[in-house]
């Protein structure tokens, strides 16, 4: 969906080379997830990627965080472009979680803190953790529940996907329902599979929606 914002009607800078920063989480009480799956599928996704760059040493092309923390993922984001090398796509696997209470309660998102335990994270936290890549990030998926529900209409609150294609990401992919682990893997492993072989992002996420139904 588009929003309103300055950058709405501006054309995107697509990236010749991809480089994806792949982020997980899975603190106590949060359950697991198929963290292992999505790396997988991401690294087959990239794998002419990684031939061309040269080497085939999967790092110059992927960026793995594992369990990760607020402040480590606001520290890859800064980093990255400080060494002027920022992530063209990000992709995020972590469980949503409400935070606030009644009325004004929303999703966010089931990190990890600094003793490894459940951190609910706000929308507006991991907008602020991401803001470096503004204007080189060009796709940012997430495989969270619940990360592009509104929740109600009686507070302004913004979802997860919503503040953040506001924020200036051109394409935010997440869901407005609960997400299944293995219909998160089939999102990632078909969304990324045509996107880094050269479709445009439209056909590639009506490919993945195709999928979903297919094996509902």
């Amino acid at each position: 969906r588009r929003v309103r914002a300055a950058f709405a009607e501006a054309s995107v800078r697509w990236p010749a080379k991809p480089r994806l920063l792949y982020a997980w989480a899975a603190p106590p009480g949060a359950g697991d997830v198929p963290s292992a799956e999505h790396e997988a599928a991401l690294r087959k996704a990239l794998g002419p990627w990684m031939a061309v760059q040269g080497t085939g040493d999967s790092t110059a092309a992927l960026a793995t965080l594992a369990k990760a923390t607020l402040a480590q993922l606001e520290e890859a984001c800064r980093t990255a472009v400080e060494k002027n090398k920022p992530f063209t796509h990000v992709h995020l696997l972590a469980h949503g979680y409400p935070v606030e209470q009644a009325h004004k309660q929303h999703f966010g998102m089931a990190l990890h803190d600094e003793v490894g335990d459940l951190r609910a994270v706000t929308p507006e936290e991991i907008e602020q953790a991401l803001k470096p890549l503004v204007g080189h990030t060009v796709v940012v998926t997430l495989a969270t529940c619940d990360a592009a529900n509104l929740t109600n209409t009686i507070t302004s609150k913004r979802s997860i996907a919503h503040g953040l294609h506001e924020l200036g990401f051109p394409v935010v992919v997440a869901s407005q329902f609960p997400l299944t682990g293995p219909g998160s893997n089939l999102m990632v492993e078909t969304f990324y599979k045509a996107l880094l072989d050269g479709e445009d992002v439209r056909g590639a996420l009506h490919q993945a929606r195709l999928v979903l139904y297919e094996r509902r």
